[in-house]
């Protein structure tokens, strides 16, 4: 039954949006993210940490339940950011607040520091991503440094034995380190009975992980073909975004609101990647900067958050990804093309090039 709450929710909150995102209004967001904390206990080489110094700032108990208190439609909320959300002090506070006003929390794990009592204290209801980029544990602590593959295969046994209905999903990276190893993803996911398995595309940040990003090509559409074979043979679900031919449909604007560490308030969780004003994305070799400040709607400890949902900047950008939509994939060459004619610094301009909506990221 949780289970099952959790995805009619989740239908619910995407359909309202995807009604509304041919017009620029929108209903009180349902959804929220909120960036837990700029401490990890991890060194991973994809990571836009090393993008910017992060300092010690967390969420707080007080600051979640002020938050809360400014959308009352919010059912859902994403822990997320730049840190480990376990690392945070407030996070079983949070949970036992958030629960008991009827909240579906998504949880994005490096799943490292579970133990016997975190477990135990973890809320029943929501979703549980954990990253894993690599099935094999060399390879593993290679690109997630500092981590541990097998103690967290041991926790996911443990959390899936002492909680059977929490939904838990191995979220990978697909890079070239990993490419051929789809299969052992699928083994490791019946292994600890996790619910699904997502294939995801990085985001680079430096030219030096350039590397990392996977060439489009018929071999490895044939590989993720067979990956979904596999899964379907197995009994796990898998969702594999690179075998994804058409752009994808953007209701972030219409769903819900992004909270950074500071407050600062954006329009989705793609945007604020950096503690600074702009951040330096990289597309098959072509860098990009992104006046990341241009997407700042707000501060949710400052002014009227509720008129800014509605009000003209929200507008002003819901009407840019309506007038900016595709109907079908660019060539990389026409995608970077465009990215480099784009005039950056006026605001919004960079949905019309955005990797998610193209299906090139995340």
């Amino acid at each position: 039954m949780p289970k099952l709450k959790m995805y009619y929710r989740w239908f619910i909150n995407y359909f309202l949006a995807r009604v509304f995102c041919f017009t620029t209004y929108a209903l009180p967001p349902r959804v929220l993210s909120i960036e837990t904390t700029g401490r990890c206990n991890l060194d991973c080489v994809m990571c836009p940490r090393k993008q910017t110094s992060l300092s010690g700032e967390e969420l707080t108990l007080r600051q979640f339940e002020h938050i809360l208190s400014l959308f009352p439609s919010i059912n859902t909320v994403i822990l997320l950011g730049r840190g480990e959300t376990f690392m945070m002090r407030d996070i079983f506070p949070i949970f036992d607040l958030g629960t008991s006003k009827g909240i579906h929390f998504t949880i994005i794990t490096n799943g490292t520091m579970f133990t016997p009592e975190t477990i135990k204290k973890l809320p029943d209801t929501g979703k549980m991503l954990v990253s894993i980029d690599h099935p094999r544990a060399d390879k593993y602590k290679e690109i997630r440094k500092g981590g541990d593959l097998d103690a967290v295969i041991l926790s996911l046994k443990a959390l899936k034995n002492e909680k059977p209905n929490q939904w838990v999903c191995i979220q990978a990276l697909i890079m070239n380190d990993n490419i051929d190893f789809l299969d052992d993803f699928i083994k490791l996911a019946k292994y600890v009975s996790a619910d699904e398995v997502k294939l995801i595309l990085p985001i680079i940040f430096d030219k030096t992980n350039d590397n990392i990003y996977i060439e489009s090509s018929m071999d490895v559409d044939l590989k993720l073909a067979r990956a979904k074979a596999s899964a379907r043979k197995a009994g796990v679900r898998l969702v594999s975004v690179p075998s994804m031919n058409k752009p994808r449909v953007c209701v972030e604007p219409w769903l819900g609101l992004r909270v950074s560490i500071k407050g600062d308030i954006y329009p989705c969780c793609y945007i604020d990647n950096s503690a600074g004003s702009s951040w330096s994305e990289r597309f098959r070799g072509v860098s990009l900067k992104i006046p990341q400040a241009n997407y700042i709607m707000g501060n949710i400890y400052s002014g009227s958050v509720r008129e800014m949902w509605n009000g003209s900047a929200f507008r002003s950008l819901r009407k840019t990804i309506i007038d900016t939509k595709q109907n079908r994939l660019m060539s990389d060459v026409c995608l970077n093309a465009l990215r480099e004619s784009v005039d950056m610094p006026q605001r919004f301009r960079y949905c019309s090039v955005c990797l998610y909506r193209q299906n090139r990221a995340c």
